[in-house]
């Protein structure tokens, strides 16, 4: 996100990309050339003997999705000798130029009507493109074969098949790319300074490296695996890495594989082999599939078990929801014993306003002729908590930071997060109850000091210090503290269904708001969240909305 000042626009240099491509190298290398292998290392010594216009023309071609170029197609201002540049890079092995190929590599290159041209085949213009090529690779002699790319100069990129290990080794995954540079460029994202030295590192070994590589391999492969049947499917989960006890990432990673896996074994009606691989997955939802399936099997009791294990365990909100309601459902329905829990029911208020474009702005105008009336949603509680424990989030814990382009550390969304950083945290959030005055100042500080800069909690958007100032007013401590703690005790999922408005009327205090139109109804996150605040005597109620009569008919 901007800053708060008004910039001109950006303007990228030429070479841009090699900076960037360059920059990742050395990042790599620097961090975890202990672990590179000696291709590896070869590949980078010998790309840094070059020319700058020949590793731009490198990187230029390097990591597009064919490796194959008619050089009279490539045209780039900072590489004018272009030429010239290729047969640098041919003499260090990192191209080929006019490598022997086949019809099958030689017609990707060639659009229609300049296959049609080339090649003066009777009728081949009328043939679509796909019959075209077939009908060439079918036909086609050695002799026209030649005249099909004579006269301009063939080049085939080489090596490319050591960029994914400099890649994993910069961002610890390989979904990410240079893209990520060109943002932070650009000033569409701004990130936080953070430790990314040796000590800090992601990965502690060549094995671990290489089990990374295998997850990537596998998941290229899942969907085509898919559509070869069970057995492929079974195969390829045995052939997933074993992830080492500390490494939770990839841990994440290859049980959220796993379970789609199991998914297409499910839609396949093969539920036993399903089950089989959601046994395997520490992640959500295996045991929920495993639920469901045992029951629309008509295992019952084992079902309605691995609901209540489920309950004295759950791995986040979201599975201990699903096992109450499917078990309670099912119990009842089955005649099975089941402890049900009573939901608060919150208090309710009823409007009746003259309808515009938007209910929740509707309402927040009319609370505010009593009063100030902010649309907050799930961005005020959240913010305040990542302003609040923002050394927590950056800190140099190990394995939590890969690259510079990070809005949130790795573990993030794990129980480990709080664990690690349980000190840091507590001596944040515990401010608050030495000296209000000192905390409120502390966050406001925090705000400007760090506005614009990427938070996974803070929605600079959406926050202002006006807000700001008035919660940390008006909200009592014990009740920031209290919607702390239940955040932070599931970041992926409590970070939602928090009220819609934020009041402060007139004679004091706040009150959150949720507000419902017409036919809508309260979620079922919105209640958890309602059964919250009731528990620990957060004002809270629900505003529900009709509309005039006059304005209903229009």
């Amino acid at each position: 996100m901007p800053s708060k000042a008004t910039t001109s626009p950006i303007e990228l240099p030429l070479d841009y990309y090699h900076q960037n491509f360059c920059q990742l190298l050395h990042v790599a290398e620097a961090r975890y050339g202990d672990l590179l292998n000696d291709d590896e290392r070869h590949f980078y010594q010998v790309f840094f003997k070059a020319s700058k216009a020949a590793q731009c023309l490198y990187v230029r071609l390097s990591g597009r999705s064919k490796s194959i170029f008619r050089q009279s197609k490539l045209s780039y201002a900072e590489i004018p000798q272009l030429p010239e540049a290729a047969l640098e890079l041919q003499e260090l092995g990192l191209l080929r130029v006019n490598p022997t190929l086949g019809i099958e590599q030689l017609l990707p290159l060639f659009t229609k009507p300049e296959l049609v041209s080339l090649l003066n085949v009777a009728g081949a213009s009328k043939l679509n493109r796909a019959a075209l090529d077939q009908h060439l690779s079918d036909h086609v002699d050695e002799h026209m074969l030649q005249t099909l790319h004579a006269g301009d100069t063939l080049i085939e990129v080489l090596l490319e098949e050591y960029l994914p290990i400099f890649k994993l080794c910069f961002f610890g995954n390989l979904y990410q790319d240079l893209s990520e540079f060109v943002l932070r460029d650009l000033a569409i994202f701004q990130y936080e300074s953070y430790s990314l030295d040796a000590q800090s590192r992601q990965f502690s070994s060549r094995a671990q490296l290489e089990q990374h590589l295998l997850y990537y391999a596998c998941s290229q492969l899942s969907d085509d695996t898919v559509e070869q049947g069970p057995e492929a499917i079974v195969a390829l989960s045995d052939a997933l890495p074993k992830a080492e006890d500390n490494d939770h990432s990839l841990q994440r990673r290859v049980a959220r594989l796993r379970n789609h896996l199991a998914r297409e074994l499910e839609r396949q009606k093969e539920t036993q082999l399903a089950l089989e691989l959601y046994r395997q997955s520490s992640c959500t939802p295996a045991r929920e599939r495993r639920a469901r399936i045992k029951m629309n099997n008509g295992d019952i009791d084992s079902s309605l078990a691995l609901c209540r294990e489920i309950l004295e365990q759950p791995v986040d909100e979201a599975e201990a929801v699903f096992a109450q309601q499917f078990g309670q459902r099912h119990a009842k329905r089955f005649d099975r014993p089941w402890k049900k829990i009573e939901a608060h029911k919150a208090p309710e208020r009823q409007f009746t306003l003259t309808k515009s474009s938007n209910v929740e702005r509707d309402t927040a105008l009319h609370l505010s002729q009593h009063g100030e009336c902010f649309f907050v949603e799930n961005t005020l509680f959240s913010s305040v908590l990542g302003l609040v424990i923002w050394p927590a989030i950056f800190a140099p814990v190990r394995g939590a930071f890969s690259h510079p382009f990070q809005h949130r550390p790795h573990d993030f969304h794990h129980p480990d997060f709080s664990h690690y950083r349980q000190e840091l945290i507590h001596t944040e959030i515990n401010l608050q109850l030495s000296d209000q005055e000192a905390f409120n100042s502390q966050v406001i500080a925090r705000y400007n000091d760090k506005y614009g800069l990427a938070n996974p909690l803070v929605h600079w958007g959406a926050i202002d210090e006006e807000l700001l100032l008035r919660g940390l007013q008006r909200i009592p401590t014990i009740h920031w503290q209290a919607v702390f703690k239940r955040l932070l005790s599931d970041l992926r999922n409590h970070r939602n269904g928090l009220p819609d408005l934020i009041f402060f009327p007139e004679e004091g205090g706040y009150e959150l708001v949720e507000v419902k139109g017409p036919g809508d109804r309260l979620q079922d996150n919105q209640k958890r969240w309602m059964n919250f605040f009731h528990q620990h005597d957060i004002p809270h109620w629900v505003a529900q909305v009709t509309w005039c009569d006059d304005s209903a008919n229009d």
